[in-house]
């Protein structure tokens, strides 16, 4: 997994700079020009680049390489709000009535239609409620209206008993639980974030375009492989 020591050694390494104390502060100074660069401006560089590289990661469809960000089996009432994510909710558990041992695959429609299924007005779509068995079989057989859902506005509706979705968030997750192929992309990305006003230096925008330019390799290379 990603190392925070490892990625600010090589901040500091492209930054051309030499570590140093100042009145007991731990400094970095560029032998390129008169930049000085604090400890806690790398830090907060690094910080920084790990949001951008964890949440580009989180919007695209790769699941190996975003797995560490990822919350399953979350249980989710029907009109809730879907918590904070990034990217679309999947996997869409729904149990489709009390008691069922077993879930069924979430179809999305729009939430018009869920609404229409779940009222039911005037039996439209048969006897049988959206979350109810339909006893007319021999066996657990739901009804033909659960397993649905939406999510618009931010908002999670369902037809069934109870429903689970798994979603990204790596607002909470320590750089330590990073998969490794990110060290690299991060600290590209950290040193193009130190750039301050008035830099006339094309280096730092320079390793911003390396960063994300590896990233996207990234996240290309592992979507091939699944």
């Amino acid at each position: 997994m990603a190392d925070l020591t490892t990625i600010k050694k090589r901040v500091i390494d492209l930054l051309g700079a030499n570590e140093y104390d100042a009145d007991g502060v731990k400094m970095y100074s560029a032998t390129s020009g008169d930049e000085d660069f604090s400890d806690d401006a790398i830090a907060r560089a690094i910080e920084e680049a790990k949001i951008i590289t964890a949440e580009r990661v989180c919007l695209s469809d790769n699941s190996t390489l975003k797995k560490p960000f990822v919350l399953t089996n979350q249980t989710i009432t029907h009109g809730a709000l879907i918590p904070v994510h990034y990217g679309n909710i999947f996997n869409v558990k729904i149990t489709p009535y009390d008691g069922a041992d077993f879930t069924i695959d979430g179809q999305k429609r729009k939430s018009q239609l869920i609404s229409s299924y779940r009222a039911n007005f005037d039996e439209a779509y048969g006897t049988v409620a959206h979350d109810e068995m339909d006893d007319s079989f021999d066996t657990d057989v739901p009804s033909q209206l659960a397993g649905f859902y939406s999510e618009e506005e931010g908002l999670f509706e369902f037809t069934g008993d109870s429903a689970t979705i798994n979603y990204a968030d790596f607002t909470n997750v320590e750089l330590s639980n990073y998969p490794t192929s990110l060290e690299v992309p991060i600290t590209h990305i950290a040193v193009g974030l130190m750039a301050k006003d008035g830099t006339v230096s094309e280096k730092f925008g320079e390793h911003m375009q390396i960063g994300m330019a590896l990233l996207g390799d990234v996240i290309a290379e592992k979507d091939e492989s699944e």
